[in-house]
């Protein structure tokens, strides 16, 4: 594992976290986070080889996976309050409870249920974004060597 490659894990999902947590409060624009969350690895992969790095696929990998999960932690730690501030929590859980079949348990979960839910989805998908980050990462470096 090339340990040069941090900085720029980290910097890539830095970024990426910030863009992601920016996206997700504006309406018509939320729908680019499903994008979004494949770039971080591959954004590695290439701003580490345009920077001159050698870089493995094993390297690609852990760092995209780095990458990706830092987003993630990023985007949670930042979106999370946004979303209880501005009230899209309480309109997402408005709008559930009249969508769903079963309302009396959906009536029954309180806002800091909620906010517990929310907070242990967000380390779920920390995890699986970090997966897929550590694929893409791997993928794009595969494919730019051929």
């Amino acid at each position: 594992m090339n340990n040069n490659l941090l900085p720029t894990a980290l910097k890539i999902g830095a970024i990426a976290g910030i863009v992601m947590a920016i996206l997700a409060i504006i309406p018509c624009i939320s729908c680019l986070n499903c994008i979004l969350v494949f770039l971080p690895g591959v954004l590695f992969v290439h701003f580490a080889l345009n920077d001159g790095q050698t870089v493995q696929t094993t390297d690609a990998a852990i760092f995209g996976a780095i990458s990706g999960g830092l987003t993630s932690l990023i985007s949670s730690l930042i979106g999370l309050p946004i979303m209880i501030f501005t009230g899209a929590l309480k309109h997402a859980m408005d709008a559930a409870m009249q969508q769903s079949a079963n309302q009396a348990a959906m009536a029954a979960m309180t806002g800091s249920a909620m906010i517990i839910i929310l907070i242990i989805m967000s380390i779920v998908f920390m995890f699986i974004i970090a997966a897929l980050n550590a694929g893409t990462g791997a993928l794009y470096l595969m494919f730019k060597n051929k």
